[in-house]
């Protein structure tokens, strides 16, 4: 069992100006808001494992068992600025808990002079929540831009994801109000309006954009708890319940070595496909992927014949239509919808192959006691649910932005680079 602690900045409950200069000659602006009563974050943990060695040590389990309560945690927030302070101000929000295990597992399925192999595995569950707020509102990460979806909210893992929902429906309903009644539409009564359609009635001709039952605000969203907040729906969370790796090594012919590693990340983890949203939905610069240029040109055309001439089918407009609510339809004022997907994934690491040069070979080369030759290649293939480019990209890290994005700020997909895959070549020795 122990404790640490995070200490505040030098300066951070000290109430601050900077000085500006401008035409009308130097000046002072509110820098930090101060908070007299800022106490350091305190983190108590207690762990339990233990290690095996089995089978003359050929086998070697680990187990671990921890647990963890922060208090006071320290986190950027913003206040009203009405008092002039515009910047966040660190502040100590209660308490944030978590608790985990850890396991490992190493063997050597088989041993002998020319041929070995040598098998590894970990994977460790990881559980926390935000459970005291002391008071405080919930506290967006991200700042004020609504695309960013995390939050610290009470009862919930910190950075948990929230945002919009479709109205539910049954299967004889759509959520959408062709008929201005303020109810769910049914699909004849849907039908029956994508009948009376055609291009010239869908395609705004000041800027050829298709007018979507979204940007005509057709589309109904719930509001679970009654509260008018139509964004305040959890969606999940940036953080896996499961994550591990496992492995191998061979060797063979007595001086070559083969390497490999698997990585995944599983249970209840959620990203945020910021950059699909922009490709699918954005009526500006997106709509570029082959999917949502379809499905807007079905539902503007109701289909196209051979000669690429509209068929006005009210059935492909409905397919379209649905395809839309339920899989393209995004940002504002949609945020989080359908952008916020699961991510688990199973990813190749890492294969390589070593060459170990005999001792024996090394005597004339100038004092050289070891040399080896490895070709290896990361991130070889990925097998995922996630339908963004990689779950694995995130909007920022660490060293960039607030304290607040830092820490919480994870589980974005916004228009990252995606993993790339390394071939390397290798030399070792020594002397």
């Amino acid at each position: 069992m122990g404790q640490s602690g995070l200490q505040p900045g030098a300066f951070d409950a000290l109430t601050t100006y900077v000085p500006v200069a401008s035409s009308s000659g130097p000046g002072i602006v509110p820098g930090n808001l101060g908070n007299p009563e800022l106490k350091p974050e305190i983190s108590t943990e207690w762990e339990v494992g233990m290690e095996l060695g089995l089978l003359q040590d050929r086998l070697a389990l680990q187990a671990t068992y921890w647990d963890r309560t922060v208090t006071d945690a320290l986190v950027d927030k913003q206040f009203p600025v009405t008092g002039g302070f515009r910047a966040r101000q660190l502040t100590n929000i209660g308490e944030l808990k978590a608790k985990g295990v850890e396991l490992g597992f190493q063997g050597t399925v088989y041993s002998s002079e020319q041929f070995s192999v040598e098998l590894f595995a970990g994977a460790s569950y990881l559980w926390e929540q935000v459970t005291d707020m002391g008071g405080a509102p919930p506290i967006k990460v991200g700042g004020s831009y609504p695309r960013y979806r995390n939050f610290i909210i009470e009862g919930y893992a910190p950075g948990a994801h929230f945002g919009a929902k479709l109205l539910p429906t049954d299967a004889n309903h759509l959520p959408v109000d062709f008929n201005g009644d303020g109810q769910p539409d049914s699909r004849d009564e849907v039908l029956a309006y994508l009948a009376t359609l055609t291009p010239e009635d869908l395609i705004n001709p000041s800027n050829g954009r298709v007018n979507m039952p979204s940007s005509l605000g057709l589309v109904l969203l719930a509001d679970e708890d009654g509260d008018g907040d139509l964004l305040d729906h959890y969606l999940g969370k940036p953080t896996p319940d499961w994550q591990g790796s496992f492995g191998a090594t061979i060797r063979f012919l007595r001086n070559f070595r083969l390497y490999t590693a698997f990585e995944f990340k599983a249970g209840n983890y959620y990203v945020n496909n910021l950059t699909f949203a922009f490709r699918q939905a954005n009526a500006v610069i997106g709509r570029n992927l082959p999917w949502s240029a379809e499905v807007v040109r079905d539902y503007a055309t109701g289909g196209v014949d051979a000669n690429g001439n509209p068929m006005n089918d009210p059935q492909v407009r409905l397919r379209a239509l649905e395809r839309w609510l339920n899989e393209l339809l995004a940002l504002a004022p949609f945020s989080g919808l359908n952008t916020i997907k699961p991510a688990d994934f199973l990813r190749w690491r890492e294969l390589s192959l070593t060459y170990d040069v005999p001792r024996s070979h090394l005597q004339r080369l100038w004092g050289i006691d070891r040399l080896s030759f490895t070709l290896g290649v990361r991130n070889l293939a990925l097998w995922t649910r996630y339908d963004g480019p990689d779950p694995e990209v995130n909007a920022v890290g660490r060293g960039s932005g607030s304290q607040l994005d830092q820490n919480y700020l994870d589980g974005v997909d916004a228009f990252g680079f995606v993993l790339p895959r390394r071939v390397t070549f290798t030399v070792r020795f020594g002397f």
